[in-house]
């Protein structure tokens, strides 16, 4: 059952005048930047709505009038969308913590930061260019290629973001850096090295669901094995081989 409080956040929004989907993510007294995750926001008209600092991952906007709106970069993506929306998305659909999770398969991934977000990451630090370098432990020539979102490995993505959340703690950020919303949407794109040269872009979701079937593939028959692959997919047809791909994410 619902606590007094939480009935009276809900009344206060229905009885509110307001239409703006921040001010009334506001009023529920809830973090407006998740409130709209996985939300069914289908069918209305959201036009020329201001909707910077909010965030919609797995949101349902079929059928939504999104003409004219403002928003933070990396703020749709992994939101189902219809076609003609596609201006709302990048290719920059990683959040930090994701990249702690890309160590499980041990594969030779890559990737790159979104610039704007990462040099505005590493201004909340308060520390100077070469003194993050040395906390990260890489040295001052990677660390300018990842702020010219130039392509860096995963090893040089993991301790960039590593020193980041290490950095803001110390000087007393909370954990989703309070109103900091650029540093909080997606800002990391992974991409995998093509079997033939180049690179291949890893959506989120495909990540996702990868990491998922590892997980149930441990489960199922142990620990993988120490083998490491260089590639997706080399460990997709390494479960291909295993019969595992024709498991369902639930595990049926």
């Amino acid at each position: 059952m619902k606590n007094v409080s939480d009935f009276q956040r809900v009344l206060k929004t229905l009885i509110s005048d307001k239409k703006g989907l921040y001010e009334l993510a506001e009023l529920t007294g809830f973090d407006p930047f998740k409130f709209y995750q996985g939300a069914d926001l289908s069918g209305l008209n959201l036009s020329d709505q201001d909707l910077r600092g909010l965030n919609f991952e797995r949101a349902n906007f079929i059928a939504t009038n999104l003409k004219g709106v403002s928003f933070d970069d990396g703020a749709f993506n992994g939101a189902i969308l219809e076609d003609g929306y596609e201006f709302l998305l990048d290719d920059f659909d990683f959040f930090i913590d994701d990249v702690f999770s890309a160590n499980r398969y041990g594969l030779y991934y890559f990737g790159r930061f979104r610039e704007s977000s990462l040099e505005k990451a590493i201004s909340l630090t308060k520390l100077y260019y070469a003194d993050f370098a040395g906390k990260a432990r890489i040295n001052p020539q990677t660390l300018r290629k990842a702020r010219r979102s130039e392509i860096v490995s995963l090893e040089t993505i993991t301790a960039i973001c590593g020193a980041l959340l290490e950095s803001w703690e110390e000087v007393g950020f909370d954990d989703l850096l309070g109103d900091e919303v650029e540093v909080r949407q997606p800002f990391i794109e992974f991409l995998d090295l093509l079997p033939k040269g180049g690179f291949k872009h890893i959506s989120r979701l495909s990540f996702r669901s990868l990491y998922r079937a590892e997980i149930l593939l441990e489960q199922k028959q142990g620990p993988l094995t120490e083998k490491r692959y260089r590639s997706t997919f080399e460990l997709e047809k390494w479960f291909r081989e295993n019969e595992f791909m024709a498991i369902s994410s639930d595990g049926s």
